[in-house]
């Protein structure tokens, strides 16, 4: 299965139904203002999926993350800065697990950030899903 990025130059296209695990330990935090979409600030490592997606289409995104750390997830259209330019996200529970409906708004490929409010990284698997 495709490994994440640790950023979106590069990152791998994904396809729904898929199970993907990674680990963010060993990246960088290279986008920490998702809150545009979150609410919150990302400290944490990250790691970079990409996926096509059509107008309208659908995907459910579900995080497993260590629970002991604040995981978040969002989703960009904009590979230069997707943080800020983010286009939805989640950052809901304290506890390693975070789950995000996401309807294409465009045709156009998407960045799927996994990351964390807390700074470090952890292993995860993200579970993609029609």
């Amino acid at each position: 299965p495709p490994q994440p990025t640790d950023t979106t130059s590069g990152a791998p296209l994904v396809t729904v139904p898929g199970i993907f695990a990674g680990d963010t330990t060993g990246f960088t935090d290279d986008y920490g203002d998702p809150s545009g979409c979150t609410n919150y600030a990302a400290a944490g490592n990250d790691g970079v999926f990409a996926i096509a997606m059509n107008n309208g289409d659908s995907v459910t995104l579900d995080l497993l993350f260590d629970p002991a750390i604040d995981a978040s997830l969002y989703v960009s259209d904009d590979p230069a800065a997707p943080d800020t330019n983010c286009v939805d996200g989640v950052d809901a529970l304290v506890g390693g697990s975070e789950q995000l409906v996401f309807t294409a708004p465009a045709t156009a490929t998407y960045y799927i950030i996994v990351d964390s409010y807390d700074a470090g990284g952890s292993p995860f698997t993200l579970t993609l899903s029609p």
